[in-house]
């Protein structure tokens, strides 16, 4: 039985985004779910005001759901829970964003809001992204390396012997992708 040497692949940088966006969430809800509650009641009833304050009190309940699948998606290196927080983040945490921040009639503060608020959830998605195609790469080499020995009978024999000499298997076994041109 081997051991495999799987590296670890979770990212403290998007861990530290995800941290600090939760807090600025925090302020952002503290600043915006009140103001849009005050412009439904002063201001005129307008369909966009209640869209706006909709989708603000939505970002903020999503919100919750989408940085436990980005917690948890980085920590565990879990592709499943990562896809799901691109999945959150794309559609609807950025839409939920995007479409207050295209209306009408918005306090001074609340540009500068959306657009902090829209430079986190890029360099999320951005960051994210990265990190699926780095779980993925590594979840198919651990793959191949576990199914080293069934792919090639002679496996054993050529790993014995690659130890005292200079064979080509010998260290980046597992590391790389499985290439049929090569290892068959």
């Amino acid at each position: 039985m081997r051991i495999l040497e799987i590296p670890v692949n979770s990212d403290l940088n998007f861990q530290m985004l995800l941290y600090y966006h939760g807090y600025y969430n925090m302020l952002y809800a503290f600043i915006l779910i009140p103001g849009s509650f005050y412009q439904l009641l002063v201001g005129v009833k307008d369909a966009n005001m209640v869209v706006k304050f909709i989708m603000t009190l939505v970002f903020c309940i999503t919100e919750i759901w989408r940085f436990n699948f980005g917690y948890m998606g980085n920590i565990n290196e879990s592709f499943p829970e990562l896809i799901a927080f691109l999945i959150l983040t794309f559609l609807f945490s950025l839409v939920f964003v995007i479409i207050p921040y295209a209306s009408k009639f918005k306090y001074p503060h609340e540009d500068c809001m959306y657009i902090i608020n829209l430079l986190f959830l890029f360099f999320e998605l951005a960051i994210g992204i990265y990190l699926c195609s780095k779980f993925s790469n590594t979840m198919s080499a651990a793959y191949y390396r576990r199914t080293a020995p069934i792919l090639d009978k002679k496996f054993k024999k050529k790993y014995d012997n690659a130890i005292n000499s200079s064979h080509p298997r010998a260290v980046p076994l597992g590391m790389r992708r499985l290439k049929k041109t090569e290892d068959s």
